[in-house]
């Protein structure tokens, strides 16, 4: 079983009955590595491989409740929560006050219910075996279980990349489910249904006040993670993301521990290696170990690897080994954890689109806005017009976007105030493939509903998800080289502290991420807050696209996306030895190479699909 041998760790939740014991009886849930935990009854109840220390269990008559992943501890309060078990809502929203990130798997008699978080970066995945409801926060765990086949569909819509919600939010495998965001699973009577548990606060709060909360939460959040001491490592950029997050480290952890700050640069003349080094002479008392250029693997580097076992085909493939680089010598010099500013930039960036809904409201203000996002853009005035004046619906939006091999969004366009950035075709995909997309758009527009009424605050919520897929490969990844991430702006109480403040104080054109720059406010230097640039690493990736053409166009040579009349490796290798050539519009093979890398993962799914057939044909 692949989960297991990536040593990645997972759980499976089981309901109290019979067939749940046939379940945990599968061969492929027999390696004694596994903790079981059971149910009053004796039946099993939880097999799980938990992190070291990040599985707590209480239990009160034939009621039980398992919090697994960082949190709070505060027994008094899992304690009254249990008590309240038998009122579900009621339960799940006191052990929902905990500070952290962790899901919530609990039983009371013969119903099972299990909570991810918010925003999806614990998610919850079901499936049926055998008549039994099976729960796990890991699809792929559910896919090989059950030999569950892949959704070609569903596969197809990412060939364009992860662009709408309606599409990327579905497991690849079929028969497996996913927990919508913000909403719980309860298990009775061998029926499944969920329940809503959490809502995305309104943006309301003035920037004094939502700095203030913002800064509470965040600091707890970073204080859970460096409370136990001992060696902590921590990315500081320059950028103002990863700073603030070191200094907040830094400011925790005083002298009970040590706190080592990882800086890269492809040269010495980086900019962010500049913003970096600034930083760290305010913090003497702590050690920066600056990676160069010569030590930082290119992108492009390590692209396959047998032993993936990602849940969606994130971008992880193509950076592997460049942040492999860090995570190895920070685990070989004995770090316990490695924080991360990942999330910060859906949080704070702030996105055009919120003024699309707001001009109606608040039209001064938001025409203003708007007016610098023009001028940052270079968008033209008619152009915007437009834009602002297309009310589709989101499933309205959803029906007009086909696939089209000669239109796309421009990332920096007007599109930016749409429900959605749609890519462009690629090049390499191939009219089945296009007729895939085609059929899940239209059935995913029949019955698609937005995540926020307004599309701004849609898009937002659309972003975070989809970074909680990105963050959850990244984890996995960097757990394999010996070390844990820890990414603060992911708890759901730092989200919804940046959520609950008013729009024009957190997405303006004006200021460069004023919300975190207000909110660590005698933390962080001045002078640090006020950078206004960030660089995006395109420079570096297009170095290591060309370095690796050749080995990247032979990697096409017996394609998986090709096997299945996905993509046209011809064109692919074309693309791989000429990348950013104006043949293909500028686009390069990054999207298919993680797809590519993504599909040879799955082999042991497949395998497990020819073992579950082997056994019912007995």
């Amino acid at each position: 079983m692949k989960m297991l041998k990536a040593g990645v760790p997972f759980f499976v939740a089981l309901p109290d009955t019979e067939a749940g014991r046939a379940v945990a009886r599968h061969p492929l849930l027999q390696d004694p590595e596994l903790e079981v935990h059971t149910h009053s009854s004796g039946r099993p109840w939880l097999i799980t491989r938990p992190l070291e220390g990040r599985l707590r269990i209480l239990r009160a008559g034939t009621s039980a409740v398992a919090v697994a992943g960082l949190h709070e501890e505060d027994a008094g309060r899992l304690e009254r929560a249990l008590r309240r078990l038998p009122d579900r809502d009621a339960f799940v929203a006191d052990v929902s006050r905990l500070a952290g990130d962790f899901h919530v798997i609990a039983a009371h008699g013969a119903e099972l219910l299990v909570r991810g978080t918010a925003y999806g970066v614990r998610a919850v995945h079901y499936t049926e075996l055998e008549g039994c409801v099976v729960v796990s926060d890991r699809a792929r765990v559910l896919a090989e279980l059950t030999g569950a086949d892949l959704d070609e569909g569903v596969f197809a819509t990412h060939l364009m990349g992860a662009w709408t919600h309606a599409l990327f939010r579905r497991p690849l495998w079929k028969g497996v489910r996913a927990v919508p965001s913000g909403r719980y699973l309860a298990v009775s009577s061998g029926r499944p249904v969920t329940r809503q548990w959490h809502r995305v606060p309104e943006p309301e709060v003035p920037l004094a006040e939502g700095a203030r909360r913002l800064r509470e939460e965040l600091l707890t959040a970073v204080g859970l993670r460096v409370a136990g001491g001992g060696t902590v490592s921590a990315d500081m950029s320059g950028g103002l993301d990863s700073t603030s997050i070191a200094f907040a480290a830094a400011q925790l952890m005083g002298d009970r521990g040590e706190l080592i700050l990882t800086s890269g640069g492809d040269s010495e003349d980086s900019e962010d290696l500049y913003w970096a080094r600034r930083a760290a002479k305010h913090l003497p008392h702590v050690e920066h170990d600056v990676f160069h250029g010569r030590e930082l693997p290119l992108f492009y580097e390590g692209l396959l690897d047998p032993d993936d076992a990602f849940d969606f085909p994130a971008n992880v493939p193509v950076c592997r080994e460049r942040a492999g680089a860090v995570h190895r010598r920070m685990a070989a010099r004995g770090s316990r954890l490695h924080l991360s500013g990942m999330g910060g930039d859906q949080l704070f960036l702030g996105l055009p689109g919120h003024y699309h809904d707001l001009v109606l409201r608040s039209p001064l203000e938001a025409l203003h806005r708007l007016r610098g996002y023009r001028v940052m853009f270079s968008w033209r005035r008619r152009d915007v017009l437009r834009a602002l004046l297309d009310r589709r619906s989101y499933a309205e939006a959803l029906r007009t976007s086909l696939p089209d091999p000669g239109t796309g969004t421009e990332l920096l366009g007007v599109d930016r105030l749409a429900w959605f950035f749609k890519p462009p075709c690629p090049p390499w995909m191939t009219e089945h493939a296009r007729e895939l997309v085609a059929d899940e758009l239209r059935a995913a527009a029949a019955t698609a509903e937005p995540l926020h009424p307004c599309r701004g605050r849609h898009m937002e919520l659309s972003c975070l998800l989809l970074s909680s897929k990105l963050l959850n490969a990244t984890e996995d990844m960097a757990l394999r080289m010996g070390i844990r991430i820890e990414t603060p702006y992911a708890d759901d109480r730092v989200i919804d502290a940046a959520l609950s403040v008013r729009i024009p104080d957190r997405a303006t054109p004006y200021a460069y991420k004023q919300l975190i720059a207000e909110a660590m406010r005698g933390i962080l230097p001045r002078e640090l807050a006020e950078r206004r640039t960030k660089l995006s690493g395109g420079q570096a990736n297009e170095r290591g696209l060309r370095h690796h053409r050749s080995a990247i166009a032979a990697l096409w040579d017996g394609s998986e996306l090709a096997a299945r009349g996905l993509a046209d490796e011809t064109v692919l290798q074309r693309m791989s030895r000429n990348p950013n050539s104006r043949e293909f519009g500028g686009q390069t093979p990054e999207v298919a190479l993680n797809l590519e890398a993504w599909l040879r993962s799955t082999a042991p799914v497949a395998e497990g699909r020819q073992r579950a057939t082997q056994r019912a044909s007995k």
